[in-house]
């Protein structure tokens, strides 16, 4: 493992026509849907998930069975984790941990990184030296992420069940952004605390707080979980060692009772006792820490607009060849998906026939 903490914006988010071809390719939309949604989603963080749900008529911040099957059929995450990955607040969040665990593991840890979505952070740390283990639920971020691994010939090993988790395998289990969409926290705390060794590390991210017309699918029920560390992993033998402020994130170590393995510094100290009370806090109140998240956003989103006029040649020349692709295929009387549009695109005027764009694969790959 390389003692230089790699940057964080991965090989495969500064290229926007890898991305956009590997979204055609994943969801079998047109290339102007698609192009369309990438758009809107670097507009607002957000939309493709808000516009989704709304179209089936899901109750938002409610878990019921037709939520449930939204997160399997639904691509609306993929435009949604694709431009968060991209943000400022993102990729602090990812060079934190990296630099964490350069701090505390020596060698080529097992890292198992739960509800990766696309898959960037487990690139990232893939590519940092780590041996990693990738895990999420829909299949549409598997496809993404399993083609994404091998266009940059990364050995990560795609687990397809929790039940492959082995127990106490992993000395860090990173957990970004997922607990305050789960049903139940602390059925997912403790399959992870299961899956870690004695001394490893649990990294969560988790905004129980954010319950938003942005963010439909986080869980009201959820909220009595900010800031709480004895409801969700005090019982589990789990005791914070670091965070940042707003636990963006929080790393706990596994102790199984004991001391932890080294002494909490009295800035870690002070970050987890303060962001725990100012979390907590948004069980009452959440106006103020929505005010600082507009704040955030506000950066992000600047920053993705900037990518979106840095990438504007790129996506020019990119929807060119995909208008060449879509002739050739008529010429052949042959359209590779069909003129069907995917249902979360059904908001969206249809197209026939739909666009397929060619795959671009960068010349360069990282590889480990």
């Amino acid at each position: 493992m390389s003692d230089v903490i790699p940057s964080p914006f991965v090989q495969p988010l500064e290229d926007t026509a890898y991305l956009l071809g590997l979204l055609v390719e994943i969801t079998g939309q047109p290339a102007d849907d698609v192009l369309g949604r990438f758009r809107r989603e670097h507009g607002r963080l957000g939309t493709n998930v808000h516009d989704a749900l709304d179209a089936r008529g899901i109750e938002p911040y409610v878990w019921t069975d037709r939520l449930r099957d939204f997160y399997g059929s639904t691509d609306a995450f993929l435009f949604e984790s694709i431009a968060w990955n991209r943000t400022p607040t993102k990729n602090a969040m990812r060079r934190w941990i990296a630099q964490f665990l350069a701090d505390r593991e020596a060698g080529a840890a097992r890292v198992l990184v739960y509800g990766d979505g696309p898959g960037f952070d487990s690139f990232y740390f893939s590519s940092a030296g780590y041996r990693v283990s990738y895990f999420d639920l829909s299949p549409q971020d598997v496809r993404f992420a399993r083609r994404m691994f091998s266009d940059f010939g990364l050995r990560v090993e795609v687990l397809d069940s929790p039940a492959a988790l082995e127990s106490e395998s992993f000395d860090a289990v990173i957990c970004l952004d997922v607990l305050e969409h789960a049903p139940e926290p602390r059925t997912e705390v403790a399959l992870l605390t299961r899956a870690l060794r004695k001394g490893g590390y649990l990294v969560v991210h988790a905004p129980f707080w954010y319950v938003h017309p942005d963010v439909g699918t986080h869980l009201r029920a959820n909220l009595r979980f900010s800031g709480s560390r004895k409801h969700l992993y005090a019982n589990l033998g789990l005791k914070p060692v670091d965070a940042q402020l707003f636990w963006n994130p929080i790393v706990l170590e596994k102790t199984a009772g004991g001391p932890v393995s080294r002494r909490v510094p009295w800035s870690s100290w002070l970050r987890i006792r303060l962001g725990g009370w100012l979390l907590a806090s948004a069980r009452l109140s959440r106006v103020p820490h929505r005010w600082t998240c507009a704040l955030l956003k506000r950066a992000d989103q600047s920053r993705l607009q900037q990518l979106m006029e840095q990438a504007a040649a790129d996506i020019r020349r990119w929807e060119a060849a995909s208008s060449g692709a879509s002739q050739v295929a008529r010429g052949g009387q042959t359209i590779a998906h069909g003129t069907t549009p995917h249902p979360d695109a059904m908001h969206d005027p249809p197209r026939s026939p739909p666009q397929v764009a060619p795959r671009h694969i960068p010349s360069r790959p990282s590889a480990t």
